[in-house]
């Protein structure tokens, strides 16, 4: 046990304090893709540092992608969740709301994230920033990956049971 904090809790835990200051210092970029790239970083210093150390190549690579990983799992399931969900926002929004909320106010909230605050034309950006769509004379339009990866989304959606599978 002492040696995983060494090995992967003291990273993770640089991880955590380098991303929380990246945040901080750049609120404008993807939560998602600066905790990649922060996370590779981390993982490849900490497998810099453990061939200085003359550790094993195999262990060193273990431990760097231990550290990658879960900084990858971190970023995905909390900042980003957090950031995007709906869900998150509803909750939000009722917890400001003691007295309760109609369905007419949930309703608005939803339009108010997704126009209004826009929630939308983040979501385009993203894609855009991720080559999964691009925009030609203002409509936007899948590229190649887009088409892939809405494949992935319905395959799934199937698989897994989910929402109703689109078509």
């Amino acid at each position: 046990m002492c040696l995983l904090m060494k090995t992967i809790c003291f990273p993770f835990a640089i991880f955590l304090l380098a991303f929380i200051g990246l945040r901080h210092l750049d609120r404008s970029g993807f939560i998602l893709y600066q905790g990649i790239a922060l996370g590779t970083a981390i993982a490849l210093g900490q497998f810099l540092h453990a061939k200085l150390k003359r550790i094993e190549t195999r262990q060193a690579f273990k431990d760097a992608m231990l550290t990658f990983l879960l900084a990858y799992a971190f970023v995905f399931t909390i900042p980003t969740t957090v950031d995007r969900s709906y869900s998150v926002k509803m909750i939000t929004m009722m917890a400001n709301s003691p007295q309760g909320l109609t369905r007419e106010q949930v309703n608005h909230l939803y339009i108010a994230y997704f126009i209004e605050q826009g929630g939308a034309e983040k979501r385009l950006q993203e894609q855009q920033a991720t080559k999964t769509l691009y925009e030609d004379n203002g409509k936007y339009s899948l590229t190649r990956w887009g088409q892939i990866l809405n494949w992935l989304f319905h395959a799934a959606q199937v698989l897994f049971a989910c929402e109703q599978p689109t078509t």
